[in-house]
C-alpha cells in the first residue's frame, strides 16, 4: 500500500515522462531525495514501472553473405551477441528460429527431430502457428542411446512439439547404435520399427542440432562407445556429429561400419530433404559446424555472432582466405 497515491503517480510522472532529475522532483515536492528514491525503487519492484527495450540491431548482411557463399546455404541467420553464457545465446537465436518454422511448415507437414540439449531447449521455446497448420505429423529420426536419461528425453522433445502443433507423433523405440548390422537390420525390420523409419523418410523437414566430437559427448560418456572408439573416430577426423553420422572436415562419413549399425534417418536421405535446418552456438563448435555445413545436411543454419565469427577464422585456417 501507498501511503500517498498521487504523490506516487507525480513523482513517476516527472522521472520517467518528463525526465527531471531525483533532486529536481525532492525539491518541487518538498520531500527528500532519498524519499524520491524509494518511492521510485518501490514502485519498480511492485511492478507499476515496466521496462520494454527495443534495441538497435548491429547489421550482420556481410557475414550472412559470406556464410550463405562458403556452404551454399539456402538461409542464414546470424543473431548479435549480446550475452556471454551459452543458454541465453541459445534462446536468442531459438526465438527466431521458432517463428521461422512456423513460416515454413505446411498443411500436411511431416517435421523429423533427433534428441539433445539444443533440441530439449528449442522444443521449451516454440511457437504455435496462427492460424493452425492442420494433419502435421512428428516423427524421431534418431533412436536414443538406452542407457542415458539425456537421451530419453527426444521422448519429451517429441512430446512438446507434439503439444505445440497439435498433432500425432511416432516415437523411434530403438537404440541409436547397436552391436551388429545384423541386428540393426532385424530390428530396423520390425513393423512398428519400420513404420517409424518410413514416416522419418517422408518427412519435408528436419530440425536438428550439430553436435562437436568430444570425450564429454553423451555417446561416449555413457559407454555407448567405448574410449578406444573415440581414440579410432579422431584419428579418422571425425569433427561432428550430425543425428548420430560422425563426419569430417569434408563433411563425408568417416566410419562407415559404425554408420552401417545406427539406427537413424541415412545421411543421404537427409541431404534429400527439402528443409534441412541445423542449430548450434558455441565457438568452440567452430570446426565440427564447418564439417556439417560441407556435408550438405544443412539447408538453413541459425547461430549467434561470436559462433559465425569463429567458424570463418577457422575455415580461413583450414581452407585459405
Amino acid at each position: 500500500m501507498y501511503h500517498d497515491i498521487n504523490l506516487v503517480i507525480r513523482v513517476l510522472k516527472e522521472f520517467y515522462i518528463n525526465g527531471c532529475t531525483q533532486a529536481e522532483i525532492a525539491d518541487k515536492e518538498h520531500i527528500s531525495k532519498s524519499t524520491v528514491s524509494r518511492i521510485l525503487k518501490k514502485a519498480k519492484d511492485d511492478g507499476l514501472v515496466t521496462f520494454d527495450l527495443h534495441l538497435p540491431l548491429p547489421s550482420l548482411y556481410d557475414l550472412e553473405q559470406k556464410f550463405k557463399e562458403l556452404f551454399k546455404l539456402q538461409k542464414i541467420c546470424i543473431t548479435p551477441t549480446y550475452m556471454t553464457d551459452i543458454e541465453s545465446r541459445y534462446l536468442d537465436v531459438i526465438k527466431i528460429l521458432a517463428v521461422d518454422l512456423n513460416k515454413i511448415i505446411q498443411d500436411g507437414d511431416t517435421i523429423g527431430l533427433c534428441w539433445g540439449r539444443a533440441m530439449t531447449l528449442l522444443s521449451l521455446n516454440l511457437v504455435p502457428c496462427n492460424p493452425i497448420k492442420h494433419n502435421l505429423r512428428i516423427v524421431q529420426i534418431s533412436g536414443s542411446l538406452a542407457k542415458h536419461l539425456r537421451s530419453f528425453k527426444s521422448y519429451s522433445i517429441i512430446e512438446n512439439f507434439s503439444k505445440n502443433y497439435l498433432c500425432d507423433a511416432h516415437i523411434l523405440p530403438v537404440p541409436t547404435i547397436v552391436d551388429s548390422i545384423e541386428l540393426k537390420e532385424a530390428l530396423s525390420n520390425d513393423t512398428q520399427v519400420k513404420e517409424v523409419l518410413d514416416i522419418g523418410e517422408s518427412a519435408r523437414i528436419a530440425i536438428f542440432g550439430i553436435g562437436e566430437l568430444s570425450p564429454d559427448s553423451t555417446v561416449f560418456k555413457t559407454g555407448t562407445l567405448s574410449p578406444s572408439y573415440y581414440d579410432d573416430l579422431i584419428r579418422k577426423g571425425a569433427l561432428s556429429d550430425v543425428i548420430t553420422h560422425f563426419l569430417d572436415i569434408e563433411g563425408n562419413i568417416v566410419d562407415h561400419e559404425l554408420d552401417n549399425r545406427t539406427i537413424c534417418l541415412p545421411l543421404e536421405s537427409l541431404i534429400r530433404k527439402e528443409h534441412r535446418i541445423a542449430f548450434t552456438v558455441g565457438e568452440h563448435k567452430a570446426k565440427a559446424i564447418i564439417s556439417a555445413l560441407n556435408s550438405g545436411a544443412v539447408s538453413s543454419f541459425y547461430t549467434d555472432e561470436s559462433t559465425a565469427r569463429q567458424v570463418i577464422e577457422e575455415h580461413k585456417k583450414i581452407f585459405g582466405p
